[in-house]
């Protein structure tokens, strides 16, 4: 499955307003973005003007990853733009109110509701969990005392944290207070460009395993990932500690753009080593970006011709990471029962094959057949093999 990626046009913000020239250096269609004067365009899965509600957002971008999530894929929506673009207000927006919510809370209350109209038997166990990437070390937002955690990889599982916090969570309220927890402690600063600009990248994870009245198990995991903004030390007029958050922030930025373009390489064919490991940013992502998921990138931009570079750039981003494939799979794990089942039926198949094989050949033709000999079965038959050139005559 390719990479799912939807662009967002902000409004003018107040900086903007103050530098004056409010025409948008961007036109927006459904499908297609058009910079008139770069004379380029690009094509996306969905695109969103600066009068998209919270709400249009979430009923496409939200809903297709939840959806996946719930049918038992891992799958993983982020983010990406420059600072100030609008990224962390599409993501979280202000979290307990109905209509400027963004698509983490509106993700949270949609998997209850996908679960409350469920009346099959099902049962249905979710956690919790929330870190952030800051100046490259990973830490728990629900453990103060947990930092500069390791990222490692479990063959046949994917990348994972030992010892992240992860909180077991029964309705809407208590992923509220998870993410209220977290956000409390996530780090954020004020540039010229954003005055609540996130300083770290954080990654809000639920895990989901839901349980067939058979005792299958279905398991998944829904990666909800706010990355903080690319920067300009000349736009954000930051000095010495934001300064170096940034210098760290853009270094992250530029692993994952070089990721991306190496997985768009592979999928054209080109042979291609992708560096996951030189960020923590990338490594927690690998799994994401072209292994076992389905996941959807929203690309944000700013519309003033001031920051028309820098949506420019975005926009090469996305039509890059539209061009990764992914290989997304299933996690089931079958009951006891329904394996016996299972082995049964290809027993009864395999002793059919038996009778089959002993009326054609008899006792010492199966028992060539189980030793792996091999068998012309032409002959046996007493069919004429037919050459390939005098076959294809006859099917002319």
């Amino acid at each position: 499955t390719s990479v799912r990626v939807y662009c967002r046009v902000r409004p003018f913000n107040n900086r903007e307003k103050e530098l004056g020239n409010l025409s948008s250096v961007i036109e927006v269609m459904e499908q297609e973005l058009i910079f008139p004067d770069k004379n380029k365009n690009y094509f996306f899965d969905y695109n969103f003007d600066s009068g998209a509600s919270q709400q249009d957002v979430f009923n496409v971008i939200g809903k297709a990853v939840v959806s996946d999530f719930m049918s038992g894929f891992n799958a993983t929506q982020f983010v990406y733009g420059q600072t100030g673009a609008g990224k962390s207000w599409t993501m979280m927006g202000v979290r307990e109110n109905p209509v400027l919510c963004g698509i983490i809370p509106r993700s949270s209350a949609y998997i209850f509701e996908q679960i409350g109209e469920r009346a099959d038997g099902w049962t249905f166990t979710i956690e919790a969990s929330y870190l952030e990437i800051y100046m490259e070390n990973v830490n728990d937002l629900l453990d103060e005392t947990k930092t500069n955690l390791d990222v490692k990889e479990l063959k046949g599982s994917g990348v994972y944290v030992p010892g992240l916090t992860k909180e077991s969570v029964s309705s809407v309220d208590e992923i509220f207070e998870v993410l209220e927890r977290g956000d409390s402690i996530r780090k954020v600063a004020s540039t010229n460009m954003n005055s609540n600009s996130s300083r770290s990248h954080s990654v809000f994870s639920i895990y989901l395993e839901q349980k067939s009245p058979k005792g299958d198990k279905i398991q998944s995991q829904l990666n909800l990932v706010d990355l903080a903004g690319s920067e300009r030390a000349d736009k954000t007029g930051a000095t010495g500690e934001v300064l170096k958050q940034g210098t760290l922030i853009n270094l992250s930025l530029t692993v994952l753009a070089q990721v991306i373009s190496g997985l768009s390489k592979m999928s054209e064919g080109s042979k291609v080593v992708v560096p996951y490991r030189e960020s923590k940013l990338t490594r927690l992502l690998q799994t994401s970006l072209g292994g076992n998921a389905k996941t959807g990138l929203s690309i944000h931009c700013s519309p003033h011709v001031n920051n028309i570079d820098e949506s420019i750039s975005t926009c090469e981003f996305g039509k890059r990471a539209k061009l990764i494939k992914n290989k997304a799979t299933q996690l089931v794990k079958k009951s006891v029962e329904q394996l016996s089942q299972e082995l049964e039926t290809l027993q009864g198949h395999c002793s059919e094959l038996k009778k089959t094989l002993m009326m054609i050949g008899g006792e010492p033709f199966v028992g060539a057949i189980l030793q792996g000999h091999k068998i012309d079965f032409t002959k046996l038959l007493g069919v004429a093999a037919v050459p390939p050139a005098q076959e294809e005559e006859e099917e002319e």
